[in-house]
């Protein structure tokens, strides 16, 4: 098999669909940071995640968080067809999540009001608040971003968020997140007391 065989082979296993974070066992942080440091320690070992891969931060899924706790924004490929400001690489060599880097997202994992474990990513920003962290849950059916910007959704778009994290505000609610790597100059956890809207204060305001 040729190099490049080897690569779109990997490529495709990537690609070939998240696995849900609700058919793994409930874990806490501690044990849920180790268990993700197994698994991409075992991708990188079978070779690793290929660093020439660009997707849209929005189409990011469990498994490429597994395989790379840390997407840096393409800021510098902003003129390469089929990429925008929103496309993303992966840097498995970056351990720290250091703003310094670059503009980014890191793995985390959430814990929602009942208990419910989930996985996703946060923005990592010298700024503080939700505002600039943008806490994002990934599953098997989508993302949810729980910062909605300066014009929210309807309900019928906030009833299918729910839907997606199989779950109702009751339940959610407050959902703290921790990120998945030792950090430098950044806050890198917080807590989500609801789906946010813009207000001019760094946590935004509820919907």
């Amino acid at each position: 098999m040729s190099w490049l065989d080897s690569v779109l082979a990997f490529v495709g296993r990537l690609m070939g669909g998240p696995q849900s974070f609700t058919d793994q066992p409930p874990m806490d942080f501690g044990r849920g940071y180790y268990e993700t440091e197994n698994r991409r320690s075992a991708m990188i070992r079978e070779g690793g995640i290929a660093t020439n891969i660009r997707k849209r931060v929005g189409d990011l899924t469990l498994d490429d968080l597994d395989a790379s706790a840390c997407w840096e924004f393409a800021t510098d490929e902003l003129d390469v067809d089929g990429q925008d400001e929103e496309t993303v690489r992966p840097r498995p060599d970056w351990q720290v999540a250091d703003p310094a880097h670059g503009l980014a997202i890191v793995s985390a994992h959430f814990s929602a009001k009942d208990g419910t474990k989930y996985r996703g990513y946060y923005y990592v920003t010298t700024d503080v608040g939700l505002a600039s962290q943008q806490p994002t849950v990934v599953t098997g059916a989508g993302q949810v971003n729980f910062w909605l910007g300066m014009f929210p959704p309807s309900q019928a778009v906030l009833d299918a968020h729910f839907a997606t994290l199989d779950t109702n505000s009751k339940r959610l609610f407050p959902l703290s997140f921790k990120g998945d790597l030792p950090t430098v100059g950044h806050t890198s956890s917080g807590v989500v007391p609801s789906f946010r809207k813009w207000s001019g204060k760094p946590n935004g305001e509820a919907v």
